[in-house]
């Protein structure tokens, strides 16, 4: 154990200039590491996890939708549907807008 310890003393400049430079390294190639997140190509091809998986992506598409909700403040009623057709302009966005008391209080609408 006092061979270990005193090499460890004696070459402390070396192992760390050895550490700082696999540091470095390590930092670099980390940017080249691609991640795979689709968790099912690890699977067999006759795995029935694979296959219903298979199925269910053919049969649903994934289509990348989602839900924003904004809300203006300080908007007359004019102002309000020259918002909602400025939103229903936009390519691919659906706009839905409810004129109750519940998206509507105070100065906000939303």
């Amino acid at each position: 154990m006092k061979k270990i310890n005193n090499f460890i003393v004696e070459k402390r400049n070396f192992i760390l200039i050895l550490f700082v430079i696999l540091t470095g390294i390590s930092i670099f190639l980390s940017s080249k590491v691609n991640i795979n997140y689709e968790m099912s190509n690890y699977l067999p091809n006759k795995s029935e996890t694979k296959i219903g998986n298979d199925i269910m992506n053919k049969e649903f598409s994934q289509s990348k939708t989602s839900t924003l909700r904004i809300m203006l403040k300080d908007l007359n009623d004019k102002d309000k549907d020259d918002a909602k057709k400025y939103f229903s302009n936009i390519d691919k966005v659906s706009v839905e807008y409810d004129k109750s008391e519940r998206y509507n209080k105070d100065n906000y609408s939303k």
